[in-house]
């Protein structure tokens, strides 16, 4: 379903050549306490995260 988020691991360096081989181009990576700081403590929330969590936010290149 194209609504569902898709979830999996790999090493943070390879974030940018994998995404660009599926033709996006990386706009955000960010850490764990990166993730704490901007979108868990501003609303006070209580959420585990693991240490080896990242996001990473991409855009579809443009030709």
């Amino acid at each position: 379903m194209a609504s569902e988020q898709w979830l999996f691991g790999m090493e943070p360096e390879q974030v940018p050549a994998v995404l660009a081989g599926r033709g996006l181009s990386l706009v955000d990576d960010v850490d764990a306490d990166e993730l704490r700081s901007r979108y868990v403590e501003p609303l006070g929330r209580q959420l585990e995260i693991n240490a080896i969590e990242h996001a990473a936010l991409a855009v579809v290149r443009r030709p």
